[in-house]
């Protein structure tokens, strides 16, 4: 008997179906922390690897110059595989497709790796009119917010707020400026939608680190 081919669920990176953490430690190392559903983390694995094996210490970064990363479903290039954004130490955005299956047999989901490739990786573009890609401070992937079909992403440069929109092939369609002022303060959490009315552009979960 046949199973069903499943994609993994946005945020999963092992195949399981719960969302992962990914977190760039002191040492510039890219870890996965698998998740349980009950919300405990496991202990981390290795992140990234390349050609010759597990990458050196500060691929990602050092302790006053570290990458940013985001990720929350396929953006490449539809293999039902979460990959991630990345604005690395160079200042230059990257996408990295994610290793995992991306799919399941039957009534499960099939285990993925949860690592990336970073021989893989491909510049990403933002849009005439956009900030410098070294100057953002946060990055939060998301699905698509404006109906057509194609992933988004979220950014804080500054004290700025930006919506990228309509990523396709390396490029974003159009960049908007959402909000000039008092961004530096606050951390996007997530952008999605979380109360089942299909929009996610007014649920955007923040931690501020004002007093």
């Amino acid at each position: 008997m046949f199973g069903v081919l499943l994609p993994i669920p946005p945020g999963d990176l092992t195949g399981d179906p719960t969302p992962d953490l990914l977190a760039i430690d002191g040492s510039g190392n890219l870890r996965n922390y698998p998740a349980e559903p009950d919300g405990d983390v496991n202990i981390h694995m290795p992140g990234g690897y390349n050609a010759a094996g597990e990458l050196d210490d500060g691929y990602w970064g050092n302790g006053t110059n570290h990458a940013l990363i985001s990720h929350s479903g396929d953006w490449y290039p539809g293999d039902g595989i979460n990959d991630i954004i990345s604005r690395m130490p160079d200042g230059r955005l990257y996408l990295y497709p994610g290793d995992g299956y991306g799919y399941g047999y039957g009534y499960g989901y099939g285990y993925g790796y949860g690592t990336f490739n970073t021989d893989e990786r491909l510049d990403v573009l933002l849009p005439p009119g956009s900030p410098n890609s070294a100057a953002l401070t946060e990055l939060a992937m998301t699905s698509d917010i404006t109906g057509d079909g194609l992933p988004d992403m979220f950014a804080v440069a500054g004290d700025q707020l930006w919506a990228f929109t309509g990523y396709t092939g390396g490029n974003f369609t159009s960049a908007r400026l959402l909000s000039s002022s008092a961004w530096a303060s606050r951390d996007i959490v997530t952008v999605a939608d979380i109360t089942g009315d299909n929009v996610a552009f007014r649920q955007v979960t923040l931690r501020s680190t004002s007093p």
